[in-house]
C-alpha cells in the first residue's frame, strides 16, 4: 500500500516492536518522511538499520511518545513541512 499511494509522511505506531523494522522499510523505500512513537526499535541492529535507510534515501524521522505526537504543538509543523516539500 505505501509503494502504490506513495505518501509524503507515514506514522508508525506497531504494537509489535517486530513490525517496525518492515514497516520503516516499506515507507522509506517510498520515500516517506516517519513519525514513529518510542521504543525506536526492537534491538541496536534494527535501530541501526533504520538510520542508514533514513540516511540512504534522505528523510526525516521524528520518534516521540503517541501521546506526544497526538498532542505536541510542534507536531503540525513537520506534516506541513513535508507536504510543502512535495510540491
Amino acid at each position: 500500500m505505501i509503494a502504490k499511494e506513495k505518501p509524503n509522511l507515514v506514522a508508525i505506531c506497531p504494537r509489535s516492536l517486530g513490525e517496525r523494522l518492515p514497516t520503516f522499510r516499506a515507507a522509506a523505500d517510498a520515500g516517506a518522511h516517519i513519525m514513529m512513537e518510542k521504543p525506536f526499535a526492537k534491538d541496536l541492529r534494527d535501530a541501526d538499520a533504520m538510520v542508514t535507510l533514513a540516511d540512504r534515501h534522505r528523510i526525516r524521522v521524528q520518534v516521540g511518545t503517541r501521546r506526544g505526537l497526538r498532542l505536541s504543538p510542534c507536531a503540525p509543523r513537520p506534516i506541513s513541512t513535508a507536504a510543502e516539500s512535495a510540491s
